[in-house]
């Protein structure tokens, strides 16, 4: 019997003005096609490496397949070593060295699946002892969407990393809450909740993007949010952000934010009746059909 399996689900949270499903497919398509990778680290670099339909029949605007690519890219002047001999690679040694500038060492995928109708992007972050990160998908994608090619179709894309679930609750519960900024994207008009629905008409009343509110309390005293700032911090958790400053029942000064806190999801599964990725597509596929 096969021992039971685990990946960590992570998610993004995709926007763009004005938008429609046809316009995330041809934005990640875009994106792809571009084959451009961005440095995380010294030596690492990620890249979109895979994108197909999740279902033949749906096409693209039913769900897109795809992998992240990590892998290290080797700097041909940086030195060499020799670890036989204990010491710094010779000229002749390194003149020996032919690795074609197409072939990159240490490959490692990453899972995502976008679906266009929500514009939620859902990756493994973590199977097996290979971990990816939300932020450094968000500076990939950062990266790709300020292309010239993708601002001139698209404008400004934004991203949100969907924050832990708790988080926003830990944010205003805190004992004596003295600044509280909430920064609100204006979320699509469509395929929202009413929370979103009411921002996003509130912010298109007035031609605006996007609002940030801060509040700072009286000396000595606690920020308590009515519901008009509660529902603006719940919509900012998934657009945009909300950060608190703060101290505990015993004086010590804290800082929370969603961006520190990102969703992250253990989904389990039997590889005898599932892969890696029917795992992930079931279980983002209900989140997708929630619209969560």
């Amino acid at each position: 019997m096969a021992k039971e399996r685990k990946l960590v689900v992570s998610g993004l949270n995709i926007v763009t003005h004005p938008h429609s499903p046809e316009g995330y497919v041809e934005l990640l398509k875009m994106a792809y096609r571009m084959k451009q990778s961005v440095s995380i680290r010294t030596t690492q670099r990620l890249m979109i490496g895979e994108l197909r339909p999740l279902s033949k029949s749906q096409g693209m605007i039913g769900g897109m397949f795809g992998r992240i690519y990590r892998f290290d890219q080797i700097d041909p002047d940086a030195p060499w070593f020799n670890v036989e001999r204990n010491d710094v690679a010779t000229v002749d040694e390194m003149a020996a060295i032919a690795i074609p500038d197409d072939l990159k060492p240490n490959l490692m995928m990453f899972d995502f699946i976008f679906y266009p109708h929500g514009h939620k992007f859902y990756f493994t972050s973590k199977h097996n002892k290979s971990t990816l990160s939300p932020q450094a998908l968000v500076k990939l994608f950062s990266y790709l969407f300020t292309a010239a090619k993708i601002v001139h179709e698209f404008g400004k894309v934004e991203l949100t990393v969907i924050p832990d679930r708790a988080q926003l609750n830990k944010i205003l519960s805190i004992p004596r809450l003295t600044k509280l900024t909430i920064d609100v994207i204006r979320p699509n008009p469509d395929d929202n909740t009413d929370d979103e629905e009411e921002v996003f008409r509130r912010l298109h009343a007035q031609s605006a993007r996007r609002i940030t509110q801060v509040l700072t309390a009286e000396p000595h005293e606690s920020i308590k949010p009515d519901n008009d700032t509660a529902l603006l911090a719940k919509v900012a958790a998934h657009n945009g952000k909300v950060v608190a400053i703060g101290y505990t029942t015993r004086g010590q000064r804290i800082e929370e934010s969603t961006v520190d806190k990102p969703w992250r999801e253990l989904v389990k599964y039997d590889p005898n009746y599932q892969t890696e990725y029917d795992a992930l597509a079931a279980y983002t596929s209900s989140l997708s059909h929630g619209r969560s």
